[in-house]
């Protein structure tokens, strides 16, 4: 009966110290597991990125933003911007109904592009063209 009479009176400081330390052990792990990394936080005007990465909204839908060796899918049919070769700009035409793998090359200098161009059904004037980016216009929107 002893024996009975000392755990009992060891039950509430043992229910004590187990609130206490799970309590504790929530604490601390709330205050080590960051919910919202702080290190892997995106840009906060992704918009205006030249990292080399298309942009995917734009503020006029007929004007378009082809970035170096990245496709954009405008309708039926991908374009490609592969830079320069001889002066002339190449951009790349796959048409999704009838080979999407099939690049077609078209060639057209600087001049010819400013005056306006046809790249699958629809025809573009040249904005703007550097070592990264061809912007292009749409002149008959679909």
């Amino acid at each position: 009966m002893i024996s009975s009479e000392k755990y009992r009176n060891m039950v509430g400081p043992i229910l004590i110290f187990l609130v206490v330390g799970s309590l504790f052990a929530m604490l601390h792990s709330f205050t080590t597991n960051d919910p919202i990394p702080t290190q892997e936080e995106p840009a906060l005007r992704q918009e205006f990125d030249y990292s080399g990465r298309p942009v995917q909204q734009m503020a006029n839908r007929n004007q378009f933003v082809l970035t170096r060796d990245q496709r954009l899918s405008i309708g039926k049919y991908d374009l490609l911007f592969k830079g320069f070769e001889e002066k002339r700009i190449r951009v790349d035409l796959y048409l999704m109904e009838m080979d999407p793998e099939q690049p077609y090359p078209k060639y057209f200098t600087k001049k010819e592009a400013k005056r306006g161009i046809t790249l699958g059904r629809s025809d573009y004037r040249l904005v703007s063209v550097n070592k990264q980016n061809l912007i292009l216009k749409r002149i008959d929107p679909e």
